[in-house]
């Protein structure tokens, strides 16, 4: 099943985000927003933007072939996002959607709406995909996310004695492998986790015992574990 077309629902700031990667990636983005500030943002920028309510009946989603169209809501009230979920999979039940929540309960609230996929956008989540999202591999990684045929895996790479990587910085060590993986966080033995794009986990300085979490694809990843021998 692949992707041709998406529809965003909202333009706060994780949107923006997951719109600024995708825009060029598929036939068609669109954005749908509750204000006419937010349209006017992203027609200025060349995208293409519709005004929407939640009361809409979606007549014009009706000859959207559905198979190769995705829907995500990220509207920032949770309670809203809610109510549009529930609409469109009520008008569209072979839609597929995904949903983005700033909680865990409402994550759960989307998934009985009846979202395919929900992001939690946890605050530590947001900031490192934020930032994240503008590293060579996301736009890859993005892509994969919203085709639901990822190969991304999560590993955790333990620092022992004598690997390239000791008494380096973290962020330093992140700019070395971005363009294969990116490294998120690194916990220390006193199992403490200091994400790389915040001002205490960019100072920290590796040492033994160290486990680096990074995510990837299959082979970047094995070639990143023997990397850091």
């Amino acid at each position: 099943m692949k992707t041709h077309d998406v529809k965003v629902f909202g333009f706060g700031e994780f949107a923006r985000e997951i719109v600024a990667q995708v825009n060029d990636a598929y036939r068609s983005v669109c954005v749908y927003t509750l204000d006419v500030t937010s349209k006017e943002e992203v027609i200025k920028n060349g995208g293409e933007a519709h005004l929407f309510d939640l009361g809409d009946n979606w007549d014009e989603f009706n000859d959207l072939a559905m198979d190769e169209t995705l829907f995500i809501c990220a509207l920032d009230d949770d309670a809203s996002n809610v109510f549009l979920t529930i609409s469109l999979r009520d008008q569209f039940p072979d839609a597929r959607l995904i949903a983005i929540a700033s909680t865990h309960e409402h994550a759960s609230k989307l998934r009985l709406a009846g979202a395919h996929k929900v992001i939690s956008k946890l605050q530590a989540t947001a900031d490192i995909l934020i930032e994240v999202l503008e590293k060579p591999v996301v736009t890859h990684i993005i892509q994969d996310i919203l085709d639901e045929e990822t190969r991304l895996k999560t590993v955790q790479v333990p620092l022992e004695e004598g690997s390239v990587y000791i008494d380096k910085n973290l962020y330093d060590v992140s700019l070395e492998v971005e363009r294969e993986v990116i490294i998120l966080a690194v916990v220390t033995l006193e199992m403490q986790t200091h994400f790389v794009f915040t001002a205490k986990g960019s100072k920290h300085i590796l040492e033994v015992g160290d486990v680096l979490v990074a995510i990837g694809y299959d082979e970047d990843l094995e070639r990143f574990k023997r990397s850091v021998k």
